[in-house]
């Protein structure tokens, strides 16, 4: 650029350190390949340069990113990350240089745009920096301002890695930044020795002590990745602590341990932690042997890789009384006496052995079975067969086999010895024993069998059914039989009261019953049936009902009445109505009487003496008795005819007026004259004389009759005509 500015203060910023005994860690002299590095250079008034040549790295007229004013020097040189695992105080060197005149601006180092002349296109500067383990924050360790020649150094760096960055920035093309030689270089750190791999039993003590060198000696500090093997996530100094007892897989842990020397540390080691858990066994069940077996014994736990060592408390039947691994003895023929061992047996892997777990093999002679026939020969069908099992070398419970006519049935299991047995058996069959299994599981040959003849038993079936009678009805009831040898006697129960034993032959029997109506319901079964001396089986139920016949009574009778009057008759009924009933009147048929009503009661009016009897009687479709007859007494009316005539009398004449009557007397009876009735005359006459004297024209006519009770009909009309008589005088 144009534009220059002098100034003659120079201003460089270092850090020195004494050094001591050192290695190389890494060098880039710009003289071969390229040992790890990039650039970011940027030039704003071309042409400008920045690379290797002349054997060392060179920046001519790099401004950076460009401003108004010029540049921002956003240069930059920086490594790759630089290993330092294994070394202490680390140091950096790095030779630099200019040529050309060069500007320094105080305030500096500079990395903006400032709108300032004299700093964006004059100043020239070039800045050291490190940055550790990879963290990405510089820190600066030089500052050349302007034009210097030197060595820019960082000592004493502790670290796993370092990164360099120069950043030189320059104005004008007749201007040169060179460095060369960048250099890191460290004490060696301390060691720790490598160590073995740890294996351990769950349960057992660790013990680990670590050595090295370092100057001064070295500390050792330690961190795990599994505290399930009974260590902490980290530490200093060895190791000595107990592994859990009770794991139950196995536990790796990766122990890695660093050495400290005066501040530094070395590289670490890495060792591994095994804790096997100890393997288990599973409690084998007890095992019974009987002759002939093969005793087959195959152990199992929780690791495929054990080894199983068993002892057993006296020799096993047929092998010894210790081995490794599975058993596997064809056991001898013959057992002559029961015999048991216990055996104690445990897994062990990877030099742990497990707890142990015990069992028992015990040995037993070969039981037999004999069957005999302790019940009767024939048997019912339903019955149950009875015979005595008896076994040898079995405790109880023991269990058998049995055949049927050579065919093997289910197996039986007894509770004693001898065991007296009932075998339900339903058709004629040869019992014969199979096999016996003693209590102890050993299996024995059985002998010994019996016929045993079933004899079918008879049914008996009473069809069933309902029905609804009168009383003095009968109701058949049919039974059937099946079974049997044809001739069957059987009980049947009326409202569960048994009724005498009926003996029949053929396969059916009709019940005649008549039960009375009282009570109204009923309910025959069948109790049993027998035949051949073996007792059945019965079904079938029938219900019958029994309507109670009614009954019907008249009364009323016995009373005299007079034609035309009317009087009640009265009905009772016992039973249940609706009431049908027909009577008779003087033997002829009246109409049918139906009614609810108990008693009945109606009316008659007869006109004549009449005899009323009843005929039959109804109810529910059930007939009944009828009973009573009575009669209704009539007595006539009574008649009085005054004999009709017109007569004249002379006043002071008498007449006779004649009454005549008929019907029962004593007649009494009024009659009037005139329309004026007269007082009442009684008498038993049948013609009766009323003299009469009228002084005036009279009219005579009755105006009633009784006879009898009765009032009567009243007929006749009388007129007499009274004249004056003359009068003749005698004067003179």
């Amino acid at each position: 650029m144009s534009s220059r500015f002098l100034f003659p203060f120079l201003s460089i910023v270092f850090i020195f350190s004494a050094r001591t005994a050192s290695s190389q860690i890494w060098q880039e002299n710009f003289s071969g390949a390229n040992q790890g590095w990039t650039t970011n250079f940027i030039d704003c008034d071309a042409p400008g340069f920045a690379g290797v040549q002349n054997g060392r790295f060179e920046v001519i007229d790099m401004e950076g990113n460009c401003c108004a004013t010029g540049g921002d020097n956003q240069n930059e040189w920086v490594t790759n990350d630089i290993s330092t695992a294994g070394f202490c105080s680390v140091s950096i060197s790095v030779d630099y240089g200019f040529t050309g005149t060069m500007e320094c601006s105080p305030g500096g180092p500079f990395f903006a745009c400032s709108n300032n002349a004299a700093i964006d296109n004059g100043h020239d500067q070039m800045v050291f920096e490190y940055a550790l383990n990879g963290s990405g924050s510089w820190v600066q360790f030089g500052y050349v301002c302007g034009g210097q020649t030197g060595t820019a150094t960082a000592t004493g760096l502790i670290c796993t890695s370092i990164q360099i960055r120069i950043r030189p920035a320059n104005k004008a093309q007749a201007e040169l930044y060179w460095f060369d030689n960048v250099t890191v270089t460290g004490t060696p750190g301390p060691t720790v020795n490598p160590v073995n791999d740890v294996t351990m039993c769950a349960g057992a003590s660790v013990m680990v002590n670590f050595s090295g060198s370092g100057n001064p000696a070295p500390t050792f500090s330690w961190t795990n990745d599994n505290p399930a093997i009974g260590l902490g996530a980290s530490g200093n100094g060895n190791l000595n602590f107990p592994t859990p007892p009770g794991l139950s897989s196995q536990e790796v842990a990766n122990i890695t341990v660093t050495p400290s020397s005066g501040g530094c540390q070395g590289t670490p080691e890495t060792f591994t932690i095994t804790v096997n858990p100890p393997p288990t066994v599973d409690d084998p069940a007890n095992v019974t042997v009987c002759p002939g077996d093969a005793l087959n014994i195959v152990f199992t736990g929780n690791s495929p890789g054990a080894t199983y060592n068993w002892n057993a408390s006296l020799p096993i039947p047929g092998g010894g009384a210790a081995g490794s691994g599975n058993i596997n003895i064809p056991v001898i023929p013959v057992i002559p006496f029961p015999v048991s061992a216990t055996v104690t047996v445990t897994a062990s892997e990877n030099g742990c052995t497990g707890p142990s777990q015990t069992f028992t093999v015990a040995g037993f002679p070969t039981p037999t079975g004999n069957l005999t026939l302790t019940g009767p020969a024939n048997i019912c069908q339903g019955q149950n067969a009875v015979f005595l099992v008896d076994v040898t070398n079995s405790g109880v419970p023991f269990t058998f086999v049995y055949a049927l006519d050579g065919v093997n049935q289910p197996p039986v299991t007894a509770n004693s010895d001898p065991f007296t047995w009932n075998l339900p058996i339903a058709n004629s069959a040869t019992v014969s024993l199979v096999s016996v299994t003693a209590n102890n599981t050993c299996e024995g040959a059985g002998s010994g069998s019996a016929s045993v003849n079933v004899v079918q038993a008879p049914t008996a079936t009473l069809t069933s059914g309902n029905n609804t009678i009168c009383a003095g009805e009968s109701q058949d009831l049919e039974v059937t039989f099946a079974g049997g040898n044809g001739t069957y006697t059987f009980v049947y129960r009326v409202n569960g009261v048994s009724q005498p034993p009926i003996t029949t032959m053929g396969s059916s029997y009709t019940i005649t019953v008549s039960p009375p109506a009282s009570p109204t319901a009923y309910t025959y079964t069948l109790a049993s049936v027998t035949s051949n001396g073996c007792t059945g089986t019965v079904s079938g139920s029938y219900s019958l009902t029994v309507k109670a016949s009614p009954q019907a009574t008249l009364t009323g009778g016995g009373v005299t009445v007079c034609a035309g009057q009317s009087v009640n008759l009265t009905i009772d009924f016992t039973g249940a109505g609706p009431y049908t009933v027909n009577y008779t009147a003087n033997g002829d048929p009246q109409p049918t009487i139906t009614t609810s009503n108990d008693p009945y009661i109606f009316n008659v009016a007869p006109s004549t003496t009449t005899t009323y009897e009843l005929t039959d009687v109804t109810a529910g479709g059930c007939p009944g008795t009828v009973q009573g007859i009575v009669t209704v007494t009539v007595n006539p009316s009574p008649t009085a005819t005054l004999v009709s005539d017109t007569i004249a009398l002379c006043n002071g004449g008498s007449d006779t007026l004649v009454i005549n009557f008929t019907g029962p007397g004593p007649y009494t009876f009024v009659y009037a004259v005139n329309n004026m009735n007269q007082p009442a005359i009684t008498t038993s006459q049948t013609t009766y004389n009323l003299v009469v004297t009228p002084t005036v024209n009279s009219e005579y006519k009755l105006i009633s009759v009784t006879g009898g009770g009765c009032s009567g009909f009243v007929s006749g009309n009388y007129l007499i005509t009274v004249g004056t008589p003359p009068s003749a005088t005698i004067s003179g």
